[in-house]
């Protein structure tokens, strides 16, 4: 019997082994991707630009879907120089969160510096409409706001108008 139960519990070690194998991969990977991520930040605070771009470049292979350091990446590529290698970066960073305005007008200018002239412009007009749509709320707040101004503003006067007519007539009596 020790045979059979040394066999039965090889077997279940080998079954559990590729899921063990598994879980230490992921860990590894996200390790990775947070030292990459931290040290990414720690280049960009200290104004060193070409020593984050190769932490953001293994953090956006790592993590693709990282929208921030797709975007910080193109930024960074765009503004040493690189505007070639950065349009893919804005693309992959705006396919997975459309409406960002800045890298979309980045797309544009850099795409302009590439030669895509049709695309520079089709992407700087919908940086432009994307301000547009982020501005506008704020605007139609600001507009409520000075109605609500006005409304008070004219409740305040005919309240005033009211005591400065009654000064007037306490005046009038002395």
């Amino acid at each position: 019997m020790s045979i059979q139960r040394a066999i039965a519990l090889a077997g279940i070690g080998l079954l559990l082994s590729p899921a063990l194998c598994f879980a230490q991969a992921a860990n590894d990977q996200q390790s990775q991707i947070e030292e990459h991520s931290r040290k990414a930040q720690e280049y960009q605070r200290e104004k060193q630009p070409r020593l984050a771009i190769p932490e953001l470049q293994a953090l956006t292979a790592l993590d693709p879907d990282n929208v921030e350091a797709q975007g910080d990446l193109g930024v960074l590529l765009f503004f040493q120089g690189s505007p070639t290698e950065a349009i893919p970066h804005f693309r992959a960073a705006l396919e997975r969160q459309p409406g960002l305005a800045k890298i979309q007008g980045l797309l544009g200018m850099a795409e302009n510096r590439a030669l895509d002239f049709a695309d520079a412009r089709k992407d700087r007009e919908d940086a432009r409409t994307v301000k547009e749509l982020q501005i506008q709320p704020q605007e139609i707040r600001a507009d409520e706001q000075d109605e609500q101004k006005d409304r008070t503003a004219k409740h305040r006067g005919s309240s005033d108008g009211a005591v400065g007519c009654g000064a007037a007539k306490v005046e009038d009596r002395e």
